[in-house]
């Protein structure tokens, strides 16, 4: 997740640390916003794991896999930015303006999560449509490697370290996807991978 969750995170980031950016104090709202996506990134690697353990037999479970795209878009669509009338300025086609690049964010999130539920379903057959997800995945992870800002030396050290993580997580998860690698890469390495990068989220100071 995320990652359509990092863009996402990402985007939110640089909105977030604005406000503060000259004082250096930490935003309540965006260590949340980073806390949450921890949570959902570890509650990603258990179901990872689980789709492919012994528990795959239930069919339920492959299905609640998309489950962390669903909260983290509907929770950022919902919850966060101002409350402005972005969709009117999505209707006008002012695209330029940051709660509008949010929200069709957010709203990619949970199409994502729909096309992950569909391809569980067998609705969505080809394996092209599991790449999708891995795309953003790195592009979450190249945003972080070259996230900026005035912001305190903790926070671009942090986010140097995501970056290694979720670059390894899109080649691993994608050559995973393709069916190479083995079992273990299935198993183990790609949620033990989510994992990590959950924990760091989870952790994450400024």
């Amino acid at each position: 997740m995320y990652a359509l969750m990092l863009l996402l995170q990402q985007a939110h980031d640089m909105q977030d640390h604005a406000g503060h950016a000259m004082t250096q104090m930490p935003d309540a709202i965006s260590l949340f916003d980073h806390h949450l996506a921890g949570a959902l990134l570890i509650l990603w690697a258990a179901l990872a794991y689980l789709e492919q353990s012994e528990a795959a037999r239930q069919r339920w479970v492959s299905y609640l896999v998309p489950l962390p795209l669903f909260l983290i878009g509907g929770f950022l669509l919902i919850f966060r930015d101002d409350a402005d009338p972005w969709f009117r300025w999505l209707l006008e086609g002012r695209f330029d303006l940051e709660p509008v690049q949010h929200k069709l964010f957010e709203s990619l999130a949970i199409v994502l999560g729909f096309i992950e539920l569909f391809r569980r379903t067998g609705t969505l057959k080809s394996k092209a449509w599991s790449q999708i997800l891995n795309v953003l995945i790195l592009g979450g992870g190249i945003a972080l490697l070259f996230h900026s800002g005035p912001h305190n030396p903790i926070i671009h050290i942090q986010h140097r370290w995501m970056s290694v993580v979720v670059l390894t997580l899109a080649l691993t998860k994608a050559v995973s996807d393709l069916g190479w690698g083995g079992r273990w890469v299935r198993v183990y390495a790609v949620p033990a991978l989510l994992l990590t990068l959950g924990l760091q989220f989870a952790l994450y100071v400024e």
